[in-house]
């Protein structure tokens, strides 16, 4: 797996200018654009069997939103609502790479371990589901998360990367959305290599 990561922080990954699509797809993926705080998340997310997301720390909300050109006045707060609402709904495995601060404000968890995400301390934290499989780092445990399941879709997918370790686990199908088209178009061009 090449070394691509949607971040809001200035890092070794860079950043893709690319045209917006809305829509990708081939025989075992589709990367949709779709809005978490205007449409929830999407139903072609919700089929797969297990659902993941990376979600912004509230220091890289504002530069996500930039970059997906919101020009609403949306707050981390209403953001986190949206989200603890989906989970509740959707009831089904769902896991999270995050922070201390947005697990505070989502509703309570079956479990969280310490990991590290691109070498920074971070949690993940799921929802019902059991987990005791590696976890040194989200991409080990989307590589498990791809020997446990069929299909994973990721509701703000950002580049694919831990779509592609679910894959690279075993998993058959990966299911991705995100706010900003500009991922999407990239997400194809990684399908596509």
């Amino acid at each position: 797996m090449d070394e691509m990561y949607h971040t809001a922080l200035k890092s070794k990954f860079d950043t893709k200018d690319v045209a917006v699509s809305t829509r990708v797809s081939g025989d075992r993926y589709l990367f949709l654009q779709s809005d978490l705080m205007v449409n929830g998340i999407p139903d072609e997310v919700t089929d797969c069997d297990v659902i993941y997301g990376e979600p912004p720390w509230p220091h890289g909300f504002k530069v996500f939103n930039d970059r997906a050109e919101v020009s609403d006045r949306r707050t981390y707060q209403e953001f986190a609502s949206v989200l603890g609402s989906e989970i509740k709904r959707i009831r089904k495995p769902f896991y999270m790479t995050l922070g201390k601060t947005l697990m505070k404000m989502l509703p309570s968890h079956s479990g969280s371990l310490p990991v590290k995400l691109n070498g920074a301390d971070a949690f993940m934290v799921w929802w019902f589901d059991k987990y005791d499989g590696p976890h040194d780092t989200n991409i080990s445990i989307c590589k498990a998360l791809g020997a446990r399941y069929r299909s994973m879709g990721d509701w703000c997918c950002g580049y694919a990367t831990p779509l592609l370790a679910f894959s690279e686990g075993g998993g058959k199908r990966i299911v991705g959305s995100d706010y900003d088209g500009k991922c999407i178009t990239v997400c194809g061009e990684r399908m596509r290599r």
